[in-house]
Parts: C-alpha cells; structure tokens; sequence
C-alpha cells in the first residue's frame, strides 16, 4: 500500500568487549513482504550497534539487532 513505517533497535557489548560486527533480521517474514534493513550502524566508541527497519507488510513483525563481540 506503499505506507512504509519504521522502528528502531539496539544492541550492545558486555563492558570491556570490543564491537566487530553486528546485524539485523526479521521475524516471522513469509516470501513476497516488503520488509528492509534501512540502515545498520555501528558505533565503536560506545561499543553499540543501531538498526532501522522499515516495513510495508499488514502484518505486525519484528526484527532484531545483534551485536557481535569480542572479549
């Protein structure tokens, strides 16, 4: 219907772990829905990760950022 909403999610290391990586999937999406990761940043200062998901599905999904650390 082209109504794109957006939400966003956090993730963070352990103190003292180093940020390396991160990333972002959907829950529960079936073939054919128009769901994105918009942006995923992360912020090695702050050792977190930021990702924006954007979605025009009918349905209600979640998705999730994780962090992957070292230490």
């Amino acid at each position: 219907n082209g109504d794109w909403g957006t939400a966003q999610s956090t993730a963070s290391c352990f103190s003292g772990d180093e940020l390396i990586s991160a990333y972002a999937v959907w829950h529960g999406a079936e073939p054919g829905e128009e769901l994105a990761i918009s942006s995923l940043n992360m912020n090695p200062d702050t050792e977190t990760a930021v990702a924006v998901g954007a979605s025009d599905s009918s349905f209600d999904h979640g998705f999730e950022v994780f962090a992957v650390c070292l230490g």
